[in-house]
């Protein structure tokens, strides 16, 4: 065997290891959700030839396969048919939806074992001076045990730039999300028991300095919101690994509100992209509700 393909048998080894030591996913009374920045999919790039697309897609899908997820949430991806050929290897999964924002392909999608009882994505609104990038996707996911779950994949603003200027327009997209969810938490609630979830790449963290002061994240929790990294120790809970000048960070985070207190977990998966994988295990029934 060659070098790279003991360490590609290593690497498996150790995620197989790592994935069987967290609770059972797709059990009776637990679901399962992955999110993950899959960094220009496929390709890794936007210039990637059909080769590296070919490479990531194959990567990718392996993990999957071992995750084995009920609701995969993903940012920058190409477009719908990019997910679901990614989900074609994962048993009785349906693309929700994937959004069709303009300009180079950073799309976000959702797809599930569980079915949509509706979804669409929509671009974050101007307003004054702040311009957010990109938007929301959004589905309303039955839940087996008859909740619904209103379910957002998100990709706030870079750090590429103005910095005051980058914060402003992370501030005003969680502004409008949090209007968006109560509006969605008041039609839905009319006709379900709801749940609802909150996933994606935030582009900023509750740890790094330059970060300390801005309200994105808190105001999220102020809304209701629980942070499924509460309690894990920042080594434990490292999204996006440091490279050059760049520190490792927690960037990827997953919010719930009437999903318990379950704590997210990260898996490395370097072959795929520059983020890591999260993965949330949550519980259904009444044990499963605050």
């Amino acid at each position: 065997m060659c070098i790279v393909g003991y360490f590609k048998a290593c690497l498996r080894l150790f995620l197989l290891g790592f994935i069987f030591s967290l609770p059972i996913a797709n059990a009776e009374d637990i679901a399962r959700v992955v999110v993950w920045n899959m960094k220009w999919f496929p390709g890794r790039s936007p210039s990637a030839t059909q080769d590296d697309k070919t490479r990531q897609m194959k990567a990718a899908q392996e993990i999957l396969q071992l995750l084995n997820p009920d609701i995969l949430l993903v940012e920058e991806v190409a477009n719908s048919a990019a997910v679901e050929e990614l989900v074609s290897v994962l048993p009785d999964f349906h693309v929700a939806i994937v959004s069709e924002f303009p300009g180079r392909p950073q799309n976000v999608g959702i797809a599930s074992r569980f079915r949509s009882d509706s979804a669409w994505f929509e671009m974050w609104k101007k307003r004054g001076t702040s311009d957010p990038p990109r938007g929301f996707a959004f589905a309303a996911l039955r839940l087996p045990d008859n909740r619904v779950l209103l379910t957002y994949c998100v990709h706030f603003k870079s750090n590429l730039g103005d910095t005051p200027e980058n914060i402003a327009k992370r501030i005003e997209s969680s502004r409008q999300l949090l209007a968006h969810s109560e509006s969605m938490n008041d039609a839905y609630s009319k006709s379900a028991e709801i749940a609802t979830l909150i996933g994606g790449d935030f582009n900023t963290s509750f740890d790094t300095p330059e970060f300390s002061d801005e309200p994105t994240l808190h105001e999220i929790v102020k809304g209701g919101y629980f942070w499924t990294f509460d309690g894990v120790p920042f080594e434990q809970r490292i999204t996006i690994p440091g490279s050059g000048r760049y520190p490792d960070n927690c960037f990827d985070h997953i919010f719930t509100r009437g999903l318990g207190k379950a704590q997210a977990k990260v898996i490395s998966a370097p072959a795929v992209s520059d983020h890591n994988p999260i993965i949330l295990d949550f519980l259904l029934g009444p044990a499963g509700k605050n």
